[in-house]
């Protein structure tokens, strides 16, 4: 069997991966002249940044049995995230309260609007609650 993959992203990868394993003929096909996806980064000010959000978390045991299978576990490093904003030219951190009290976009109200989403999305218990609330 030959497959088709259009999309060098993980999901892609995986894919093509797996039905490999299984004796498939696969080709992956990717515009950019680098694999990663949505996942890979941008080059800013010198600087590698997360073209989205995107993280392999310690506690993703799919992820991590997919790096052993692969043999690459010992090529995951596991670092404290941090955060920023990008606005008007300038990077503002936001990865404490003050931080975030001082995020200087924001006004005072757009602050505590947000600091009570947070607060509410950090007493959801079941995620699936939250997929029928549109963004």
């Amino acid at each position: 069997m030959h497959v088709g993959i259009i999309g060098g992203g993980i999901l892609g990868i995986t894919l093509g991966y797996y039905l490999s394993r299984e004796g498939a003929r696969v080709a992956i096909y990717e515009a950019s002249n680098t694999l990663g996806g949505l996942a890979g980064p941008i080059r800013m000010d010198g600087y590698n940044i997360d073209r989205f959000y995107h993280a392999i978390l310690s506690s993703d045991a799919h992820l991590a049995e997919l790096c052993a299978e692969l043999g690459i576990s010992d090529r995951l490093r596991f670092r404290e995230a941090k955060s920023a904003f990008y606005h008007n030219g300038s990077v503002y951190p936001m990865t404490n309260v003050k931080e975030f009290l001082t995020f200087p976009p924001l006004g005072w109200i757009d602050r505590f609007r947000l600091g009570l989403t947070v607060v509410y999305a950090k007493l959801v218990k079941d995620w699936r609650a939250l997929e029928s609330i549109s963004v």
